[in-house]
């Protein structure tokens, strides 16, 4: 959906078309609609609040196993540079 909507923003500043936020929602109705998937109606039943909770544990979640990930990247690489500096010790 992402590229679609930078896809179509694209096509639009080369045509000089206006972008206004009523066209934005217009045209995020119309892609959720041919996706069928729901549109909500209203402001829906979830507080801001607690949005701010449950995304902010769901970033830091996924902020840690990004973390994680790097660092056992970064192992992997330090142990490569390792192995190489130990196998031209040896071969001197």
């Amino acid at each position: 959906m992402v590229s679609l909507f930078l896809d179509t923003a694209e096509l639009r500043i080369q045509n000089e078309e206006i972008l206004t936020l009523d066209y934005w929602k217009a045209e995020t109705d119309n892609l959720l609609a041919f996706s069928k998937k729901p549109i909500l109606e209203g402001a829906g039943n979830i507080s801001h609040d607690k949005m701010e909770k449950t995304v902010g544990k769901i970033y830091a979640d996924f902020d840690a196993n990004r973390k994680k990930m790097e660092a056992l990247e970064e192992d992997e690489i330090e142990q490569q540079a390792i192995k190489k500096l130990m196998q031209k010790a040896t071969k001197k």
